[in-house]
């Protein structure tokens, strides 16, 4: 199947990435092992093994190079991969897909790490969001599938060529994590999960392990492989110092500074992070990680390293590519606080493009559409009425004219035009906020229509999407229309535009709302590969917004044409183009991210940049069509300094 082989081609792409970014593979590379995990957190070896034949249990003590061989001595193919916080339980999954991805390039399930962090158990089977997710992280799985009502990637998910990656259970909240253990238990396929020992036992003694799933636990590091790690990683004149330093911790382990730094150099990401501080950095000297006067307890060690690591990451390094920004150590914590406070008000580890609209307050947000619709309406009207006196005054009757009946001036009627037109965009905006919560989702298209016989056209699923497409067209062009020429008539004293042009208006921009999300819901995803990245996303969105524009607007201008003028078909055509523009994904990230949100300071004019940046430098990582955190210590030490 072309797919699973395309798909199998990009994940192997970005799971390399990982383990190449986390610095664990090479000679020099942490020695990470795990045993299995205690017999409470396992299910009953009986179901694992689908068989009464015994009731012992498997070696699957292992090391990293060995992960497969110790996912596939298992034979129900279900494990749960257990450990503390930055453990390396993230990128071990990452090695188990990319050793899978080469005994199964041209058969059997691919291998897809899934991030947990937005999956609401409760509300969505686990099948449903895992075909969603990937229809969303590689568009191309977006085609039509090989039977009615569905996709490529619902195809895929059906029919077992899938194998789940479930990444960070812990990051489910705790109310849902009994239905999340009864929705993976369920699922009849292998897989892998992930988590955090505490939240999963917490969780397994409330309800049960998961079915037929064996388990392990990644162990600690020693001393001795934290030492060997991080003196092969500096210069040999600081091998002195790292001995004098461990010499330390194993003559007096109670002290303590031995205590704190003991904590820090048996979990992974520390001490990888410990490796990058003190190997980029000439000037500092390890001996003071044992200065209790400076760190007196293992938080205010946890903090300095993950602050030490942030600076030396945006600091004098080498700049490896040539669009990468040029940045100072605080402009970076700030912007990147201001991301990590917004996913954390949200309660949630996944950063994407089309989301960040929702950092802004309801109040903040309606006053900039507000305020930026209404200035581009008054400017548009007052364009459109100097043409009208100065170019083809009395050979055409304006929309002006119509509007403000000759009373008012140019400028007065932009104002009210500006004024009424914003704040009803305002309304319609903040209404999808309201009732969807989320925003606006990006949009997708292909240039060809579907011809199968297998995917008729009047289908129930389809007949039912391009129905509801129509009417939520249809909704908010009468919301808009009605709302923003009521409001003109209620400034102007012109009642008679509320019993005549209104409903025009409001039935027009319905119409053509309705007919553009027919037109663009009758198209389905590109066939052609994209990346699985947030901006392949953006791109294809920004292509549907655009020709949902075009539609409405050219429609508009159409009726109104016929039915008023050509400036009042102009007028209206931009307006309601603008307006189409303003409930769109892109809209939003062009709107309140690249402008507002950079006006403000709050984050960079290139965030695009940024971010792609971050992922560089190794504090950032991706996830499919999403961004995260390299970690969640990141994320909320970021915070911490961000409200602080």
């Amino acid at each position: 199947m072309s797919w699973a082989r395309q798909l199998a081609q990009e994940v192997q792409a970005l799971s390399a990435q990982e383990v190449k970014q986390r610095g664990i593979s090479g000679s020099d590379a942490l020695a990470v092992r795990w045993s299995i995990a205690s017999d409470d957190l396992v299910d009953h070896w009986e179901n694992v093994h689908g068989s009464a034949a015994g009731t012992w249990s498997l070696p699957l003590a292992g090391h990293f190079t060995a992960v497969r061989q110790t996912y596939q001595a298992i034979h129900s193919k279900r494990l749960v991969i257990l450990g503390q916080a930055g453990a390396g339980k993230t990128v071990l999954a990452h090695r188990l897909i990319l050793d899978l991805l080469e005994t199964t390039a041209t058969s059997g399930p691919v291998p897809v790490l899934f991030s947990l962090s937005d999956w609401n158990p409760s509300t969505t089977p686990l099948q449903m969001w895992l075909a969603d997710r990937l229809a969303r992280d590689f568009p191309f799985l977006g085609v039509p599938g090989s039977y009615p009502r569905s996709n490529a990637a619902n195809w895929l998910v059906d029919h077992g060529l899938i194998l789940p990656v479930l990444d960070g259970f812990d990051e489910i909240p705790d109310k849902y994590h009994s239905d999340a253990i009864d929705e993976i238990t369920g699922a009849d396929c292998p897989l892998v999960l992930t988590s955090r020992k505490t939240e999963y036992a917490r969780a397994v003694r409330a309800a049960k392990a998961v079915g037929r799933a064996a388990a392990i636990e990644i162990q600690d590091l020693d001393l001795a492989e934290a030492r060997r790690y991080l003196v092969l990683g500096t210069n040999k004149s600081r091998a002195g110092a790292w001995g004098a330093v461990f010499d330390h911790l194993n003559e007096s382990p109670d002290s303590p500074a031995s205590r704190n730094l003991i904590s820090a150099l048996t979990a992974p990401l520390m001490v990888m992070l410990v490796r990058v501080i003190y190997g980029a950095s000439p000037d500092r000297s390890p001996e003071e990680l044992l200065d209790t006067r400076i760190f007196p307890t293992y938080k205010s060690l946890e903090d300095y390293l993950l602050g030490a690591y942030l600076s030396v990451s945006y600091g004098a390094r080498r700049r490896t590519v040539s669009w990468r920004p040029k940045l100072s150590p605080g402009q970076a914590h700030d912007w990147l606080g201001y991301l990590a406070n917004h996913l954390s008000r949200r309660d949630t580890h996944d950063l994407v493009w089309w989301r960040l609209s929702r950092s802004l307050h309801p109040y903040g947000r309606f006053f900039v559409t507000t305020a930026s619709y209404g200035f581009a309406y008054a400017v548009a009207f007052c364009g459109m009425d100097w043409i009208h006196r100065q170019v083809v005054a009395g050979l055409v009757s304006g929309v002006v004219d119509e509007l403000v009946g000759g009373r008012v001036s140019i400028l007065a009627g932009g104002m009210i035009f500006g004024l009424t037109g914003g704040i009803a965009i305002g309304i319609v905006v903040e209404s999808g906020f309201r009732f969807g919560r989320t925003g606006p989702e990006p949009e997708r298209f292909r240039l060809t229509l579907r011809r199968k016989r297998e995917e008729s056209w009047l289908a129930s699923s389809r007949l039912k999407k391009l129905l509801n497409s129509f009417a939520k067209g249809l909704a908010f062009g009468l919301m808009f229309g009605f709302s923003f020429v009521l409001a003109v008539s209620a400034l102007n004293d012109a009642s008679r535009l509320i019993l005549g042009f209104a409903p025009d208006i409001g039935l027009a921009v319905g119409l053509a709302g309705g007919f553009g999300n027919l037109v663009i819901s009758g198209f389905s995803d590109n066939h052609h590969s994209q990346a699985a990245s947030p901006w392949g996303l953006l791109r294809i969105d920004r292509g549907v917004a655009l020709l949902r524009v075009f539609v409405v607007s050219a429609f508009v201008g159409t009726f109104f044409a016929f039915r008023e003028s050509i400036l009042a078909a102009i007028l209206l055509g931009i307006l309601t183009g603008a307006a189409t523009l303003a409930l769109s994904a892109w809209g939003h990230w062009l709107l309140y991210v690249r402008f507002w949100l950079a006006l403000t300071g709050r984050l960079p004019w290139r965030l695009k940049e940024f971010l792609e940046d971050a992922y560089d430098r190794g504090v950032l990582r991706q996830s499919g069509a999403v961004y995260q955190f390299r970690h969640a210590y990141i994320r909320d030490y970021l915070v911490r300094r961000h409200r602080s």
